[in-house]
């Protein structure tokens, strides 16, 4: 993706429209919102009355406000780091550069970055002379100042994918500037003073364009002795009074290393500028430190005047609906009581009836003998009625079993049943039959589990043999 093609991209995205970011360079405030870019010139009256015509907009009313500040408002320089955390830095720097500025610790603010591969910070610090007019006008227009950001860092991001880079860059008004950046730190700038812009065009100066090579030379050999760690074979320029596109081709004739524009459109640097601070958004040097935002009075008077109107409505809604429950109880136990009456009531009157129809105790006890009477009778019936089975099964089961083991070798004279008792008595053709036939008594309901009480075997006066059977129901075996 070239750098004409990402600019058209940064500026058709809708995602930072409630976001605005202003430059502020010495020939303008350019003021970027909602993919437009506007332009604002800074005149003899100052650069606060030109912020406070292009912040003249209620439609910037809510929103968040980047900040770029050109080089001329800020100072920077390169110092050990120190021992502190990062988060302690904006606190500490100040005590730490006291030294290097004019003005007391209390009347500047500073942050910085750790440069790769190196124990040296490279630090900014910003006058409250030029924060507190910015902190104070932003406020008058209900917009959220969220960053403060040197243009130092912001060219640092000018070129996607690129991150180790030398740029040579001037706006309107002001000197040709150097940066060299590694993985995007600022790691060395410089301000070339002899040479004023413009040098292309029609007061092109190849004496103007020499001098300015010649000091782009010295940086270049001064960053090949000292940043081992990368190689600058290439420099990019973006110089408002420049025909770009001819100071390109008179560099690459006086310089070893190659030379090009850093966008292929016409676009001024305080555009860029903007566009790539809303890129970067909020992280990275911020020159507006979370000490100096305003506080929230979260015990104001009107907070305070809320909350209490806000806890008495809560209260009084309360109360009411506390009352509400209360009555719709009331009425509860009212409607309960006025039951409980009545069934203490329709209590008395049926134990009153009760009374009434109460037995005499001589009538009790007739039906309680009654009873006992009709009870013993009962059982009677029931002695009755289990003898008269026993004697059905007894007797007709048992004959219809002997009856069913009939056979023309046995013959039986006499059978007596009684309750556990079964006693038969016979002829037979010969002594062996009288066994098997006993055998056959297993396959009889009625007979079978009967065992033996005694068995005898013997001849009458006719030389017949006869048996007598005699068994016990329910006997063992």
């Amino acid at each position: 993706m070239n750098v004409a093609s990402f600019l058209d991209k940064l500026k058709g995205q809708k995602s930072n429209s409630s976001v605005l970011s202003l430059v502020l360079l010495e020939d303008a405030i350019y003021l970027t919102f909602d993919g437009e870019t506007s332009l604002f010139p800074i005149d003899a009256s100052g650069w606060l009355t030109a912020l406070t015509s292009a912040l003249d907009n209620d439609a910037y009313s809510g929103a968040n406000a980047i900040v770029t500040l050109g080089a001329h408002h800020y100072q920077s320089y390169q110092v050990e780091k120190p021992e502190l955390p990062p988060e302690e830095w904006a606190v500490g720097l100040p005590f730490l550069l006291k030294d290097l500025v004019a003005e007391r610790v209390t009347e500047i603010v500073a942050d910085g970055v750790l440069l790769p591969n190196s124990n040296k910070l490279q630090t900014y610090v910003l006058s409250q002379k030029v924060l507190t007019p910015l902190r104070t006008l932003f406020e008058k227009h209900r917009i959220e100042l969220q960053r403060v950001v040197p243009e130092d860092e912001v060219w640092g991001q000018a070129l996607e994918g690129v991150t180790d880079f030398v740029l040579l860059h001037q706006s309107t008004r002001s000197s040709f500037k150097i940066n060299a950046y590694v993985e995007s730190k600022n790691f060395f700038h410089r301000t070339i003073r002899g040479v004023m812009a413009p040098v292309t065009g029609a007061n092109a100066n190849s004496l103007q364009v020499d001098g300015l090579a010649l000091e782009l030379q010295r940086s270049i050999d001064y960053l090949s002795s000292q940043v081992k760690q990368s190689q600058f074979h290439k420099i990019f320029i973006c110089c408002d009074d420049e025909i770009d596109s001819e100071l390109k081709l008179a560099l690459e004739e006086r310089l070893s290393v190659k030379v090009d524009t850093l966008h292929d459109k016409d676009s001024a640097c305080g555009v860029l500028l903007s566009l790539h601070a809303l890129r970067i958004g909020l992280s990275g040097i911020n020159l507006f430190p979370d000490h100096l935002r305003p506080k929230k009075e979260y015990f104001s008077l009107p907070v305070v005047a809320a909350s209490w109107l806000a806890i008495a409505v809560v209260m009084g809604g309360g109360y009411g609906y506390t009352e509400y429950q209360v009555t719709q109880k009331q009425e509860q136990i009212r409607i309960a009581k006025q039951q409980a009456d009545q069934f203490n009531n329709q209590l008395k009157e049926l134990q009153n009836l009760v009374s009434q129809h109460q037995a005499s105790p001589a009538k009790l006890a007739t039906i309680e003998r009654l009873e006992v009477s009709v009870k013993a009778k009962q059982e009677s019936l029931k002695a009755v009625g289990q003898f008269e089975e026993q004697q059905q099964i007894g007797y007709s089961g048992v004959m219809s079993a002997l009856a069913r083991l009939g056979r023309s070798d046995i013959s039986l004279n006499s059978i007596l049943i009684q309750p556990n008792t079964l006693n038969v008595s016979g002829l037979a053709r010969n002594p062996g039959v009288i066994p098997n036939w006993i055998k056959q008594f297993k396959n009889e309901l009625d007979l079978v589990g009967r065992s033996f009480e005694k068995l005898s075997i013997g001849r009458n006066e006719n030389d017949i043999v006869t048996f007598d059977l005699r068994t016990k129901r329910g006997g063992g075996q």
